[in-house]
């Protein structure tokens, strides 16, 4: 306004920058409470929603901040799980919190990655080489334990074992035999561990 020739403009700016699970944002005003939804471990690239709105992309933290959660009240965040690459599963893809006024809540999703292994389990005694077909095989190890049967071929399929050592017992007839494996530390979906020799125990 004013004379000719001469004006001014007004601009304003509103934001916000909150702190949770040990992280800064930046984000709109905060009005209400907020929250951060995280995958765990990091997975980027999966949308989210709440109440069926999409209302960002996890990052590479597999993080996404949302910074306006109704407090007191139900509010119901999701993964969008057809985003989750193969290699990685989720049990349960979405939950419900219920953050306090004017504060932040952490809703994590456990995401697991898919590990497999193959290989051929073979009984290794008296200088003979046999198949271990139709046996059922208990592997445990420092990091966990799983069971398995091996099929025709003594060919064996194994999901979910974390990277590591294992080692079974298997009862042939009356005498018993033990055989060790590695799962590597691998990017591949499926590893194949090839022949296994199951020796006996002295």
């Amino acid at each position: 306004g004013g004379g000719a020739g001469s004006g001014f403009y007004r601009l304003s700016v509103a934001g916000a920058i909150a702190s949770i699970g040990g992280e800064t944002y930046a984000a709109r005003p905060v009005t209400d409470s907020f929250a951060l939804v995280k995958t765990e471990p990091p997975v980027p690239g999966i949308r989210v929603r709440r109440s069926n709105a999409e209302i960002g992309v996890t990052d590479a933290s597999g993080s996404v901040f949302v910074p306006n959660i109704g407090s007191y009240q139900v509010n119901e965040v999701a993964l969008d799980p057809k985003d989750l690459p193969l290699e990685y599963s989720i049990a349960k893809s979405a939950q419900k919190i219920r953050p306090p006024l004017r504060s932040g809540v952490i809703a994590r999703f456990d995401v697991l990655r898919v590990r497999a292994v193959t290989g051929t389990l073979k009984l290794k005694r008296d200088g003979s080489v046999t198949p271990l077909e139709n046996y059922e095989i208990l592997l445990t190890g420092d990091k966990g334990s799983a069971r398995a049967s091996t099929i025709r071929g003594g060919d064996f399929y194994i999901e979910n074992l974390a990277p590591g050592q294992y080692v079974a017992d298997v009862k042939v007839q009356d005498a018993m035999c033990r055989f060790r494996i590695t799962v590597p530390d691998s990017q591949e979906i499926v590893s194949n561990l090839g022949d296994v020799y199951c020796e006996n125990i002295p």
